[in-house]
């Protein structure tokens, strides 16, 4: 084991599988904890999270990267881990939230610079409740 999550604000019940990131870094991702406040959805405190760790030598820190809230335009509950291309551009996935309230997908580009959503799921003629996105990037 290279790290215990506490359950508050770095999250907790993680989702997904890790991904490599630059410079020594794994990132992954919480279905819920952060340290935003209620999430809309359920009785569980706050959204998720999106965590970071590093590798140091031959031990791991770990730091809350993102963590998202029920009233941001980036959605929340992120429930597929996340995505890193070789050029470090992060991409994450949301079951809820955004324009829809459907999730969202969302992108950095630097991993230095806040992430921003690039859709909305689901088109102007969206049923009233579809799935969201439950399945990983790739």
């Amino acid at each position: 084991m290279i790290h215990s999550l506490a359950g508050g604000s770095d999250g907790y019940i993680p989702y997904g599988i890790l991904a490599f990131g630059q410079s020594n870094s794994l990132f992954g991702t919480t279905e819920y904890g952060g340290g935003l406040g209620q999430c809309f959805y359920t009785t569980l405190a706050y959204c998720g999270t999106i965590f970071k760790m590093t590798r140091t030598g031959s031990s791991w820190s770990e730091s809350t990267y993102l963590s998202f809230d029920s009233s941001g335009t980036l959605g929340f509950t992120p429930v597929t881990g996340v995505l890193v291309n070789p050029d470090g551009t992060l991409y994450a996935t949301t079951s809820f939230g955004g324009t829809n309230d459907v999730g969202t997908v969302s992108r950095d580009s630097s991993l230095n610079q806040p992430l921003r959503t690039v859709k909305s799921v689901c088109a102007a003629a969206c049923p009233a409740r579809v799935l969201p996105p439950f399945r990983k990037l790739s």
